[in-house]
């Protein structure tokens, strides 16, 4: 079985941000490249109550 589905993806500057708003199932996260380039901080959230 295959699942596909449309996420979003916006870059500002040196943040990428990524998500999807489906009914009863969102998704974002967030990366930030550091200033030396070498490193990527991230934070994912999840929604499957269409709530929190």
């Amino acid at each position: 079985m295959n699942s596909v589905r449309k996420y979003n993806v916006s870059i500002d500057n040196n943040v990428v941000n990524w998500w999807r708003d489906a009914p009863g199932f969102r998704q974002r996260y967030s990366w930030t490249i550091a200033e030396d380039s070498n490193t990527i901080f991230g934070k994912g959230e999840l929604c499957e109550d269409g709530i929190t």
